[in-house]
């Protein structure tokens, strides 16, 4: 899967969002109302988590899609916790920024590892130097600014936020943009990234 496959951006390259249990049941394909049929015929009480994941009720369990069993236990908690139950998940947004910011990842997509490179020492406590240590680079560019390879994760990241502000610890900070378009020749104005 590709970082587009869930985090998908408008037209206008601004962040639709995360994924709703609309857009991850087009590929976790368990049908919430014939699970919780199933549920309910095995006498287990809908909220006990547990119980449903250890049962190996056949709605669930025959529409799980993902290959090994590490993955399998993951997709199976959030068809359980999430998808039949009718709750969207609480994703935590590592990278929310002030609502005074624009960030259109459209204007940022074609830049890729590759060409940034080549500023690697100017750019070091930008960007994770490891970015630029890759036998091969990455198509996606999203190493650049997010966490390194933070979607091979089986546990994600420590979520840290700044209790005054609100914002993630990991939320980009206006100085790295600052550098990275002034070694790229690119505008600095506050209009630029403030709206």
């Amino acid at each position: 899967m590709d970082c587009e496959s869930c985090h998908y951006f408008r037209d206008d390259g601004s962040y639709a969002g995360f994924p709703t249990n609309e857009v991850c049941a087009e590929c976790h394909a368990v049908d919430p109302e014939e699970a919780m049929e199933a549920i309910a015929e095995e006498g287990i009480d809908p909220s006990d988590y547990d119980a449903i994941m250890k049962a190996g009720i056949g709605a669930i369990e025959d529409n799980l899609a993902s290959g090994d069993d590490d993955k399998l236990a993951a997709e199976r908690e959030y068809v359980v916790k999430y998808l039949i139950q009718g709750k969207e998940v609480p994703w935590l947004n590592y990278q929310y920024q002030p609502d005074n910011v624009y960030f259109s990842h459209a204007a940022h997509k074609d830049m890729t590892v590759e060409d940034m490179a080549e500023l690697k020492k100017e750019l070091s406590d930008v960007v994770d130097p490891s970015v630029f240590e890759a036998e091969e680079f990455p198509e996606q560019n999203c190493n650049l600014c997010h966490l390194k390879d933070v979607h091979l994760n089986d546990v994600p990241p420590a979520f840290e936020r700044n209790i005054l502000s609100g914002y993630s610890k990991m939320t980009m900070k206006m100085w790295k943009c600052e550098r990275c378009h002034a070694l790229k020749g690119q505008p600095n104005a506050c209009y630029t990234c403030h709206k």
